[in-house]
């Protein structure tokens, strides 16, 4: 099942994006993202996107995104200190794998 999200989602939609994802993992074992590059998001957007991702994992299912992180999602990524590559697993599934710049 693939989600589509507006990455400028601010903390007050944050909670709606948290039941959209919800809503996908329970019948679903993976759940795909799609991110609109449309601004740089909020750091509760972000924290929102991360705990879908362990939660996932911890019931065997699997989130990912549709593509890499790029543009403004990246720069916010970047200032949360989810791109540190000692931080595995959280920097791959941003990024798919590629270091970023």
């Amino acid at each position: 099942m693939t989600i589509v999200i507006i990455s400028n989602t601010d903390v007050q939609d944050a909670d709606t994006v948290r039941l959209a994802l919800l809503d996908a993992l329970r019948p679903h074992a993976d759940v795909t993202l799609d991110i609109t590059d449309e601004g740089e998001p909020s750091f509760a957007f972000l924290q929102v996107i991360e705990a879908a991702r362990c939660q996932a994992e911890s019931v065997g299912a699997r989130v990912s995104l549709l593509r890499p992180a790029q543009g403004p999602l990246l720069a916010a990524l970047g200032h949360a200190g989810l791109l540190d590559p000692s931080r595995p697993p959280a920097c791959p599934f941003w990024t798919h794998g590629a270091t970023p710049a």
